[in-house]
């Protein structure tokens, strides 16, 4: 499922991320490990838990450009950035949106999640 504004919010992200000072640059988080299925499995299995049932379920956050942006700008977390930078961010997003902006005014946002459920054993 492609989702235009989803993609570009985490491309603009990635571009931002890259050249701003280290004090304001996200993390990574986590253990890349639990990203996919086999590495939950890698990650839960020693610990007791039965192999990972994957489900993979669309979210469509379609809608008005104030919408959209206001649903991924929370997605993310954009603390560390300054004012300026995540204000850049938005008019960057949203004049590149008008491109994506369907007829009827809804900007397409789309994307996957994957939910993983185990059980102890």
């Amino acid at each position: 499922m492609g989702g235009g504004a989803y993609e570009r919010v985490l491309a603009l992200l990635r571009a931002t991320i890259e050249v701003a000072p280290a004090a304001q640059r996200i993390p990574a988080l986590g253990d890349r490990r639990v990203r996919s299925r086999e590495g939950l499995d890698e990650v839960l299995g020693p610990a007791g838990f039965t192999p990972v049932d994957w489900e993979t379920v669309p979210i469509d956050l379609s809608g008005p450009v104030e919408q959209v942006w206001a649903a991924l700008s929370g997605l993310y977390d954009f603390g560390p950035l300054d004012r300026t930078t995540v204000e850049r961010l938005r008019r960057t997003f949203f004049a590149e949106a008008r491109d994506m902006t369907t007829s009827d005014g809804q900007v397409p946002c789309a994307f996957k999640v994957h939910l993983a459920t185990a059980r102890l054993r």
